[in-house]
């Protein structure tokens, strides 16, 4: 079945349960080993949905270019919810969602580590989709990549983008902001700019928006109720 999938360029399948755990691991050093499966995101990024002019709205559902999206919003208020914050971005607290898993393959949370993502598509069914850390300290997507960095004001993410055999090609990023104010509201914001990197994502373009939005809505939940429970 690997050498199938790799021939097709299709990303790896875990059958009847979770993957055991060095398989993501090795699939994510596998996928840092062949690099980026795209050229990086265009600078600036596209706007948000909403944003996009009319003509652009039908290709952008198909999967048709590259296409931007987040959710997040304040996790607490103050210095000590924003060290909270960050430190359980440190750990990846954010993605432990149930139906996601992270594997790492190398160096924690350092420039090119390796990542593998594993997400449960249906029951018995996971995929692992490879990743390689692309920016620690300053998130290179989403409006927190431009947050308060004046006045005491503080930032602090980290970005991963696509490589190896994943159906997306692009870069996501999480970040919280603080405007360095006793009482100022702690941010978060999880964001990516992707499209397509396999016909299949493009035939399944509506599904593929489903499965980010309910990624993006689950990570700013958890990372929300991370940041309470570590008071």
């Amino acid at each position: 079945m690997r050498g199938l999938g790799e021939a097709l360029g299709l990303p790896e399948l875990a059958l009847g349960g979770a993957p055991g755990a060095g398989r993501g691991a090795e699939a994510a050093r596998r996928g840092a080993a062949a690099g980026p499966n795209a050229p990086p995101p265009p600078s600036p990024p596209p706007p948000l949905p909403g944003a996009a002019a009319p003509g652009r709205r039908l290709g952008a559902l198909w999967g048709l270019g590259w296409r931007a999206g987040a959710a997040g919003g304040a996790v607490g208020a103050g210095g000590a919810d924003y060290r909270r914050a960050v430190a359980a971005l440190r750990s990846w607290e954010q993605t432990d969602i149930g139906w996601v898993r992270v594997q790492r393959g190398g160096e924690y949370l350092s420039e090119g580590a390796p990542v593998c993502i594993e997400a449960r598509l249906l029951p018995g069914l996971w995929v692992l989709l490879p990743l390689a850390v692309s920016s620690v300290g300053r998130p290179r997507t989403g409006r927190l990549r431009q947050g308060p960095t004046r006045g005491g004001g503080r930032r602090w993410g980290f970005t991963h983008r696509t490589v190896g055999r994943h159906l997306l090609a692009g870069e996501e990023s999480f970040a919280v902001a603080w405007d360095g104010s006793p009482s100022g509201a702690v941010e978060f914001e999880v964001s990516s700019v992707a499209r397509p990197a396999h016909p299949l994502a493009s035939l399944g373009a509506p599904f593929v928006r489903a499965f980010q939005w309910k990624f993006r809505r689950d990570v700013a939940h958890r990372m929300r109720r991370a940041v309470q429970e570590a008071r």
